[in-house]
Formats: structure tokens, C-alpha cells, sequence
């Protein structure tokens, strides 16, 4: 985001980050004792006192600065008690209120706190003078459960946070059929991006007499399901040349991607692997519809769809030729209209110059 607005000629000065330290030492401290003593949960980063901290360590930071708005990007308590006579854009890829008991980090949380971080969201969103989501799950959510005005409250799909991506002309080499269907999973917790659920998938393909490889990135395979066939390739770090390297030529020579996740903000990496023209499977789960173009670059499954089901799927596209050159194809298209960060920019900026705000209304 920061390197396509830079692009596009916009001066940006960089305040952050930034981190209230002795406020995040001791809020962190008494969620781990709630955790350890009550079971219960304390979300800490959205309470009033965390926000506030923020609050004054942006409002002081803004002080002497010349600007046009502010943009706050990935967290309402950045937000939530700016004091500025400037326009606030914040940028967020869910609401609290929408997301409680759906997000681990969310669930089993003391009703105060639950409370506390509806509130600090609500008031961000409230003051900002657009909130710009990732997917129109979070939209929906802050139009519906915090009465923002539908004109303050839109969707701008993310990009790929990739620094190169590939011509398409290196993309359609996938079109070249190999006897091994090649499927990649790509998350860092095995249980909640529902591993589980992929090995389903796996086990009915080879069931179904196809031969066909997993290749797992982010996360270990648990022990007792290692196979031949199931690849695991550990943590790869984008910023490292060679693990980008091994991550790139796994995009390039797989033939799905597949993440039958629990829970999902949005799902960069469903954007990810449409930028290499690598169609997806997953769930029709919070910000998954829009990170997928709501089916247009992959196969948008029920949640209650089950391993079996998506092999079923996946195997309709990879049996017949042309359907998958099809989706393949329709993959890198939909990517390039809809999910680059210079298509996000472009109209980041169409809308920013609507904004208007009198001096007097803070």
C-alpha cells in the first residue's frame, strides 16, 4: 500500500510505528493472568486505555506536520482518540463486532472487554471520515451493527503483497498438463486454515485413482499424516531471495491452491496465488468471497462442505482440459482488474478527493 500511493506520487510521512510501552507490558500481563487464573480473555489492544495511549502518542507525533488527511491503517485503536482537525481514512479489514466469537483471538473474551473493544471500534469508525475495508464482510458488518453511513463505509480489495509479479505468459506454462496434480496450501496454523480438512481432500483424489501431490507452506504437518506425497516446506519468508524463490516456483508449478480455513479476515494469499493465475478452493467465509472475486478466480465452497466435496470439485476443473484453461486464465484476469495495489490506489485516491471537512468540526 505504502510503495503503490509513493508510486502514484502521493508524500507520505511515516509516523509509525509506534507501541505504548508500558501500557502494552501491563495490559498484556493481566490478559495472560486472566488467561492462566479465569480462563477468560482480555482484549487488551481495543480497550479504552490502550486506544487512548495511542491517541496521544499519533496526536503528538502529528503536531508540527503538514498534511493533507490521515491514514490509518490496520487497527480502529490508532484511530479511536486522534485528535486532528484533518480527514481520517481508516483502513481496516474487519469490525470487532462483526468478527467477536468468530476470530480465536475474539472468543472467550470477559463481557467488559468485549464491550470495551466494540466500543473503541465503533468510535474509530464513527470519527473517521471513511473506512475503507478489505471485503465487503467487514463493510456489511460496520454498515449494519455500527450504523456507519453507507457513504463512509466501502470496499477496496487488497492487493498482493508481492513485490514482482509474474507475466502472464509464464502463468499460462501451467496450462501444460502434468500426470500429478500439484495442490499448495499456505497457512500458518494447521488446525484453524483447516489442514485437516485439505488431507480429506488429498485422500479422496488419490481414492479416485489420480495422482496427486500437497505441498504445505507456514506450518508443520502433523506427524502422524506424513506421506510420501504431502510436501511440507516450512515457514518461507517473502523478504529472504531464496525462500521467495522456493515460494514462487511453488505458485508457478502447482495447479490449485487450496485453504478450506475456519476463519478469515480477508485472505491476501487467496489474492496471492490469483496474481500467478493458480486457481483457489476455499470456504464462503468472512473476507474469502472478495478476496476471490466471489468464485471468479477459484471454487467458493459452502462451509459446511467437506474434504470429499472438494475434491469433487477440484476434479471436475483438472479432468477436463478446457474448463481448467478456462479458470486459469479467468484467475489472472480477475486479479488484474480487481486486486492490484495500483487498481486500490487508483481509487483510493478518486475517493480521498471527495473528502471535505471544515476546520471547526474537531
Amino acid at each position: 500500500m505504502h510503495k503503490s500511493l509513493k508510486s502514484a506520487g502521493c508524500k507520505i510521512i511515516t509516523i509509525g510505528p509506534a507501541k505504548p510501552v508500558f501500557t502494552h507490558l501491563y495490559l498484556s500481563i493481566l490478559n495472560q493472568l486472566s488467561i492462566n487464573f479465569f480462563g477468560k480473555r482480555i482484549d487488551y489492544r481495543h480497550s479504552k486505555i490502550y486506544a487512548k495511549a495511542y491517541g496521544r502518542i499519533f496526536t503528538k507525533r502529528l503536531s508540527g506536520c503538514e498534511f493533507d488527511i490521515v491514514l490509518a491503517v490496520g487497527g480502529s485503536e490508532f484511530a479511536a482518540y486522534l485528535d486532528t482537525t484533518k480527514p481520517i481514512v481508516l483502513v481496516v479489514d474487519r469490525t470487532i463486532a462483526g468478527a467477536i466469537e468468530y476470530h480465536n483471538i475474539l472468543k472467550n473474551l470477559w463481557p467488559w472487554s468485549q464491550n470495551q473493544s466494540i466500543e473503541t471500534d465503533k468510535l474509530a469508525m464513527t470519527r473517521s471520515d471513511l473506512n475503507i475495508y478489505a471485503s465487503d464482510w467487514a463493510r456489511d458488518a460496520a454498515r449494519t451493527l455500527y450504523n456507519i453511513a453507507e457513504k463512509k463505509a466501502i470496499t477496496i480489495p487488497f492487493g498482493a503483497n508481492l513485490d514482482k509479479i509474474p507475466p502472464s505468459t509464464k502463468i499460462y506454462e501451467r496450462l501444460k498438463q502434468t500426470e500429478v496434480l500439484k495442490l499448495l496450501f499456505i497457512g500458518r496454523d494447521w488446525e484453524t486454515k483447516g489442514g485437516a480438512k485439505a488431507i480429506d481432500c488429498y485422500n479422496a483424489i488419490v481414492a479416485s485413482g489420480i495422482s496427486v501431490e500437497l505441498h504445505v507452506v507456514g506450518c508443520e504437518i502433523p506427524e502422524e499424516i506424513r506421506k510420501l506425497s504431502i510436501i511440507g516446506h516450512g515457514f518461507l519468508n517473502k523478504n529472504i531471495s531464496s525462500e521467495l524463490k522456493i515460494l514462487t516456483e511453488l505458485y508457478l508449478q502447482s495447479h490449485f491452491f487450496i485453504l478450506p480455513t475456519k476463519f478469515e479476515a480477508y485472505g491476501l494469499v487467496f489474492v496471492e496465488s490469483a496474481a500467478f493465475g493458480l486457481p483457489s478452493i476455499g470456504p464462503n467465509t468472512g473476507g474469502v468471497p472478495t478476496a476471490m472475486a466471489n468464485g471468479q478466480s477459484g471454487i467458493l465452497m459452502n462451509e459446511n462442505c467437506s474434504g470429499v466435496d472438494y475434491a469433487q470439485e477440484l476434479l471436475k476443473l483438472w479432468t477436463n482440459k478446457k474448463l481448467y484453461e478456462e479458470q486459469v486464465i479467468k484467475t489472472r484476469n480477475a486479479f488484474e482488474t480487481g486486486f492490484t495495489w495500483e487498481v486500490w490506489t487508483k481509487h483510493f485516491l478518486l475517493k480521498i478527493s471527495q473528502l471535505q471537512r471544515p476546520n471547526s468540526e474537531r
